[in-house]
């Protein structure tokens, strides 16, 4: 299950923790569905997925001097990831499109699913994933792909 053991080894600083905990402490299990599939996922699923993807992405990239562009609609998981980025420190600049940044998931099944980050054109993170009653479980480990495919 996605969970907080990383932050009482002091991998991440007091703010990221507040960061980290403020938006788990958004996450409701109103019900929503994929455009990729009929199989309903809540807002916990997402908030999750999202969560994670967030934070592989904070793993590879500093906080300094990096600013976002993301679209200004975005789906539901989408706004997870941007909650969280924007809590833990990232600039966020609401004037990019889908090419700039998204989030996508891809339902295998009615319990797995898989979740693929695009920053910019040079960092993916994809990650599989098993539904929980109260969240999601990573089951691979987050495959990050960094490319010279330009700034972001």
């Amino acid at each position: 299950m996605i969970n907080l053991d990383w932050v009482n080894r002091g991998v991440r600083s007091a703010a990221a923790v507040a960061a980290v905990l403020a938006a788990l402490g958004g996450c409701t299990t109103s019900a929503t569905t994929t455009s990729r599939s009929s199989t309903a996922y809540g807002d916990i699923h997402l908030c999750a997925v999202g969560f994670d993807l967030a934070r592989s992405f904070a793993k590879q990239v500093q906080v300094r001097g990096t600013e976002l562009k993301v679209p200004r609609k975005q789906s539901r998981c989408e706004e997870f990831t941007i909650d969280y980025l924007r809590r833990a420190g990232y600039a966020i600049e609401e004037t990019g499109s889908r090419s700039d940044f998204s989030v996508e998931l891809f339902p295998e099944d009615e319990n797995t699913l898989v979740g693929v980050a695009r920053f910019g054109n040079n960092i993916m993170i994809s990650r599989h994933y098993k539904r929980a009653e109260t969240g999601v479980y990573g089951l691979t480990p987050p495959n990050v792909i960094v490319t010279d495919g330009g700034a972001s």
